[in-house]
């Protein structure tokens, strides 16, 4: 595993473990905590494959710039 996917996993894992314990000890009723839970979870979620989907098109658009490269410098 390289560096820098090292360091996006324990960045992501320390946000997400500060945020559980942020809110499994705040003053408030189980259920709002767990409902708490869920919509942060579901944001992690949808940050992670918005973050993903970019990553992909950079590669592609990298991938694409190389291979035009290479054909047009032979």
């Amino acid at each position: 595993m390289k560096t820098t996917e090292k360091v996006i996993i324990g960045t992501l894992a320390g946000a997400a473990a500060g945020l559980l314990a942020g809110i499994l000890f705040a003053p408030e009723s189980g259920e709002k905590t767990r409902k708490k839970i869920k919509r942060k979870a579901d944001d992690v979620k949808r940050d992670l494959e918005d973050w993903k989907d970019k990553t992909v098109e950079k590669l592609e658009t990298m991938k694409n710039s190389a291979q035009d490269y290479v054909a047009n410098n032979k």
